[in-house]
């Protein structure tokens, strides 16, 4: 087996479904490919639905499907790993439809840069309806992602998408992994830039081509909302304090405050009434930006609740991590 696509899922089982076919639509041989469904315990009916989609395709494909209980997608990721027999992990998420080129162009571009480590792909936001204009600047935040034309490798600097990424399985196996984001009831962690990190900090190449994409779909009423893009602002600040704290075991608290300080005082206070809405808009982002870097922080010495769940670390990928056995499993021609 050459790849192995390991998809997160939770409550889209609708979205789930249509992700996978275009994966079957692929000019890619689906001998080739197993396609690895981590559950983390949808409430919506999508073990149904699975059920469903694996008896009407029956011998159409090589299909794994687990539900994993523990919350947080790096466990459903995690698990759907340990499930693994392909030479590559390949990692999209259940809301991304893959262009039919997908795993040809990854697959040769493993082929002629043999020394890389992880490779990214663009990402293009699909939008179910037009959303508002202001959203543009921010798709960044809702994964969008492009590089310069053909293929991009360095060894450090460069950062890409779990939306579309892959890695050799062996090397996912030797640095544990990547790092938690959602975590029980908290985030807590930077995720797949965490992976990168570590690949930098071994000096191991990262690569990354914009000859094939994904599309993420999202949808204007809850995306292209400024509700949402604050959100994802705070989590961003969770997850630089998360590598300038737990990784790198520095203690940036004092200091980020003092900058939360003058940014108040400086563009706030001063200048506030004459910013444009645009402005305003991006100074409120940057400013929980800032939030979710102090409340982590200030959290990780004082919230016994998130202090009990980052001493866990079940979610580390080595020869301890425990996966959920297959709900289901379907495989081609057989």
């Amino acid at each position: 087996m050459t790849f192995s696509i390991i998809m997160a899922a939770y409550n889209r089982k609708d979205i789930l479904v249509k992700a996978i076919e275009k994966i079957m639509e692929m000019d890619y041989p689906k001998a080739n490919y197993e396609i690895i469904v981590g559950d983390n315990n949808s409430t919506d009916g999508t073990p149904q639905k699975m059920k469903e989609f694996s008896v009407k395709n029956k011998t159409k494909m090589n299909l794994k499907y687990l539900i994993e209980k523990r919350k947080g997608n790096i466990y459903a990721r995690h698990s759907a790993v340990k499930h693994a027999t392909g030479k590559y992990l390949v990692f999209c998420d259940d809301d991304c439809f893959v262009e039919k080129n997908w795993l040809s162009e990854i697959e040769r571009v493993f082929n002629k840069f043999p020394q890389i480590g992880l490779l990214g792909t663009r990402i293009e936001i699909l939008w179910n309806k037009t959303p508002p204009s202001w959203i543009k600047k921010y798709q960044s935040y809702l994964g969008e992602i492009s590089g310069s034309e053909g293929v991009t490798i360095k060894e450090t600097g460069l950062l890409v998408n779990s939306g579309s990424m892959a890695i050799p399985r062996e090397l996912f196996k030797t640095i544990k992994g990547t790092n938690p984001e959602q975590v029980d009831d908290f985030y807590v962690g930077d995720g797949e830039t965490g992976l990168c990190k570590k690949l930098h900090r071994l000096k191991i190449p990262i690569a990354f081509t914009n000859d094939t994409f994904v599309c993420h779909y999202q949808t204007v009423e809850k995306n292209a909302s400024e509700s949402d893009i604050a959100r994802r602002s705070y989590n961003n600040g969770i997850s630089v304090a998360y590598n300038e704290s737990v990784i790198l075991k520095k203690d940036t608290l004092d200091e980020t405050i003092e900058y939360e300080r003058q940014v108040k005082k400086e563009r706030v206070i001063k200048f506030w009434k004459y910013l444009t809405k645009d402005s305003r808009r991006k100074l409120s982002f940057d400013l929980n930006f800032i939030r979710g870097k102090i409340e982590y922080l200030n959290a990780l010495k004082s919230n016994t609740a998130l202090i009990k769940s980052m001493s866990l670390n079940d979610w580390i990928y080595d020869e301890k991590y425990c996966a959920p056995e297959l709900a289901e499993q379907i495989n081609l021609n057989s």
